[in-house]
């Protein structure tokens, strides 16, 4: 087990014609030992490129990279007892088997140790050992993905890196291959450090999560915190399904609520002494799944007009016009009877409203 941490991490990556584009831009993150950890963000935001310096296949920019407080910063990918798993990558000239013992094999180790390795490790991904003699180039995808985890896993690396692995899988192969996943690196309790752009997979799989966007890191935290409590608007949006409403707001004259260009936000003393330090102009935030449909007579909560429903999986998502400015989202599992056109309440628990900063994103409250 190995704690990864990166710090003041910057690569440019430069053209021919001396064009420079910046992958990363001072990276500061520590990886715990034995956990899994996901990097969440949209193509081209510099995870991939954030794998390749860990596993040692980039050097840094500018920058440092320690294994448990040593300075690995220089030291060559063998070096470093890195594991990296692509997508696919799997030798099509070799078995099942040669594929799955090379890196052993690589290092003069006895057949005899070779070959209970692999029935161990073949076992632990569920790969029949019948088939292991059979060339790797007519295996289906699923079959291919596993035969390159078991070559990582049989190295008995520090550190597993997944970039992207299950993408292009079939569902019932990325669930199979997800929930092992799991178990296994669980189980040998090595520091794994999972990468994807699908939110599906690193909400379950990975402990903490670190979402990036444009090289930079915006937020590092636990799961759920990175779901409940998005520092930046850039992760409500991004994390969800559908991600976050966004509201554009201004603090009244009186000082006493948000005016959101079809109803009001009420607020108390501290948060509006809060709210003044960064001007009048800000954005609420609210997940659709937290926002919930009044079905009695009353009066309550802000009043709608159903203008689309869409159906995904056992889940209703309901647009509803508050204004002309404004339309709100409500995820809901209820089956309601609701027509486009109906008149709906909506509650918008205040506890579930985030408050953010217009200007620079920035969540400011709660």
């Amino acid at each position: 087990m190995v704690e990864i941490k990166l710090e003041n991490i910057t690569h440019v990556y430069t053209t021919e014609k001396g064009l420079k584009t910046v992958a990363l831009e001072n990276v500061n993150i520590t990886f715990p030992s034995g956990k899994i950890t996901g990097i969440l963000g949209p193509s081209g935001c510099g995870k991939t490129t954030m794998l390749k310096i860990i596993a040692g296949l980039l050097k840094p920019t500018k920058g440092r990279v320690y294994f448990d407080n040593r300075d690995v910063t220089n030291l060559d990918p063998q070096q470093r007892n890195v594991a990296m798993v692509f997508q696919f990558p799997v030798a099509y000239d070799m078995s099942i088997y040669d594929n799955i013992a090379f890196p052993l094999k690589l290092r003069n180790i006895s057949k005899d140790t070779i070959h209970k390795r692999v029935m161990e490790i073949v076992d632990i991904l569920g790969i029949d050992r019948s088939i292991l003699n059979k060339n790797a180039k007519g295996v289906d995808p699923g079959l291919r993905q596993k035969i390159a985890v078991a070559r990582a896993l049989i190295r008995e690396a520090d550190v597993l890196l997944l970039d992207e692995p299950l993408t292009n899988l079939e569902p019932l192969v990325r669930i199979e291959l997800k929930t092992r996943l799991k178990e296994i690196t669980k189980t040998l309790k090595i520091t794994t450090i999972y990468v994807t752009h699908d939110q599906a997979e690193v909400l379950t799989l990975a402990e903490r999560i670190a979402v990036m966007n444009m090289g930079r890191v915006i937020q590092y935290d636990e799961t759920t915190n990175v779901y409940e409590n998005p520092v930046h608007e850039f992760v409500g949006y991004f994390i969800g399904n559908p991600g976050m409403n966004f509201v554009e707001c201004s603090l009244n004259e009186r000082k006493t609520a948000l005016d959101c260009k079809g109803f009001e936000l009420s607020l108390n003393r501290d948060e509006v002494e809060t709210l003044v330090k960064y001007g009048t102009e800000f954005r609420l935030g609210i997940r659709p799944e937290h926002i919930y449909i009044d079905e009695g007579k009353s009066n309550k909560g802000i009043k709608g007009r159903v203008s689309l429903i869409e159906r995904v999986g056992t889940a209703l998502l309901i647009h509803a016009e508050i204004s002309k400015e404004v339309s709100l989202v409500v995820k809901t599992y209820k089956q309601l009877v609701l027509q486009e056109g109906s008149i709906i309440n909506l509650l918008l628990p205040k506890d579930k409203i985030r408050i953010f900063d217009r200007k620079t994103g920035n969540k400011i409250l709660p």
